[in-house]
Order: structure tokens, then sequence, then C-alpha cells
């Protein structure tokens, strides 16, 4: 029977002491903790109006989709139904105050 050479190669390859293993699979656990601590945190926040009612679940999944294409993880998902958007804060002043203290509790990424 004949071996592939490339087969014995790879076979040959993952033989490593167990203390090299143990230093790369510390060297792992050290990047994922790095990621972890350094991925930012996202809230997402829509506005629902008698015009938008059906959009808006679906709006907040596109941006969903475009924060994780970019690397954050979404936290929170808000919604807030008004007939009109507030001019100065979108959602309301209300709503601002509850979205602050409840990003604060999640560790939203501020910066």
């Amino acid at each position: 029977m004949q071996t592939n050479p490339h087969r014995i190669r790879f076979i040959d390859s993952i033989h490593v002491s167990d203390s090299t293993l143990h230093r790369r699979e510390d060297s792992v656990l050290a990047v994922r903790s790095f990621v972890s601590q350094h991925v930012e945190r996202a809230a997402l926040v829509g506005l629902v109006t008698p015009s938008s009612r059906g959009d808006a679940d679906h709006s907040l999944d596109e941006l969903a989709g475009l924060a994780d294409a970019a690397g954050a993880r979404v936290v929170m998902r808000m919604l807030q139904e008004r007939q009109r958007p507030d001019a100065a804060t979108f959602i309301g002043s209300g709503k601002v105050a509850s979205l602050a203290a409840a990003c604060d509790e999640a560790n939203v990424s501020t910066s």
C-alpha cells in the first residue's frame, strides 16, 4: 500500500511537546481576552412612526448586520414610538434618559 507523502508531513507536523501546546493555548486565551475586552459594544435605537411601523424591526436588523460587519457586538436594541422625531433628541428626552441608564448598565461603548 502506497502512502501519501503530504499526509505523513501533516501528521509529523502536529506532534508538539506539551509545553509548546500549553504556550499556544495560553496565547490563544490571551488573544481572546484582549479581543473580548476591546470589542465595541453597541446599542441600536430606532424610531417607530405611524408611517414606519412595519419597517422598524427590519431597519434595526439591517443596522445590526452593519455593526457586526464593523466588528461591534450589539448588546441592546431599543425602539421608541412617536408621532414624529423629536427635533432636539430624535427619540425624546425621557427616552434619552432611559437609554443612557440602559447603556451604562449594558457597558455600551461610548467612544
